[in-house]
């Protein structure tokens, strides 16, 4: 007989989500829509962390670490076995906040960036469609997440885009065209492969941009990794799925 402890008021939710602080529509295929996944989520809120908390004045400043771990550590006593979030610059804060937990964290699809090139060969490179194409490619968001000069990438922005922008970044507008937002995606990958012709798989950093992964498979007839991607693996790695039989 199987015996079971007990502890919490609430059990079977093995994936926690820190959200950013904001009030966008969140369809399908975003991190921050439940019906994403194949399995049930937590979300937790970070407090005054806002949607555009990588480029604004303050920036990932160690006050916003402190609500990242403060937050992530909530999680973890409420029982998920493993910790992502609600944005991929969270990318910043992957190293040092790993280590304080006693669950996995994969604060960012970045992460995939290696496995994925190494996945192609060194004679690719890995695209990456990201919120912030100049603010990806400085700073410490990369070497982060293991991503060294040695990793062949080229890097997407979705800055100038309208719909996108301003519906996930500055929130100036309260309703989403999912429409517009997909054709912006993909001309930006479009693009990106017209520049860069040995592009062999797209890695996208945004957690608002997974519905479109689809769309942008089949434009560019590459493959597309994301948030929804790595939640899916690192659930089946913390929750394996049983096999029973033999055929």
């Amino acid at each position: 007989m199987t015996l079971f402890k007990g502890g919490r008021p609430f059990y079977g939710e093995a994936l926690g989500i820190l959200m950013l602080d904001m009030k966008a529509p969140l369809i399908p295929g975003n991190v921050g829509n439940a019906n994403s996944y194949d399995f049930p989520v937590r979300f937790k809120v970070l407090e005054n962390v806002p949607s555009d908390w990588w480029c604004d004045a303050q920036g990932p400043d160690e006050k916003r670490f402190q609500i990242f771990v403060k937050a992530a550590k909530e999680l973890e006593a409420e029982g998920v076995r493993a910790i992502t979030t609600g944005c991929g610059f969270f990318a910043i804060y992957q190293r040092k906040a790993a280590p304080l937990l006693k669950v996995p964290l994969f604060a960012s699809p970045l992460l995939m960036v290696p496995m994925v090139w190494r996945m192609l060969g060194e004679n690719q490179r890995v695209g990456i469609i990201t919120a912030g194409g100049k603010h990806l490619s400085r700073g410490d968001f990369l070497v982060n997440v293991g991503i060294d000069p040695s990793i062949p990438i080229a890097v997407g922005g979705l800055e100038n885009t309208e719909e996108f922008h301003h519906v996930h970044v500055t929130q100036k507008k309260p309703d989403i065209d999912p429409d517009k937002m997909e054709r912006e995606v993909v001309s930006v990958a479009l693009e990106l492969v017209r520049q860069y012709p040995d592009i062999g798989a797209f890695v996208f950093e945004c957690s608002d941009i997974p519905p479109f992964a689809r769309a942008t498979q089949e434009a560019t007839g590459l493959p597309v990794f994301d948030f929804i991607t790595l939640a899916h693996l690192v659930y089946r790695a913390t929750v394996p799925r049983p096999y029973h039989g033999f055929m």
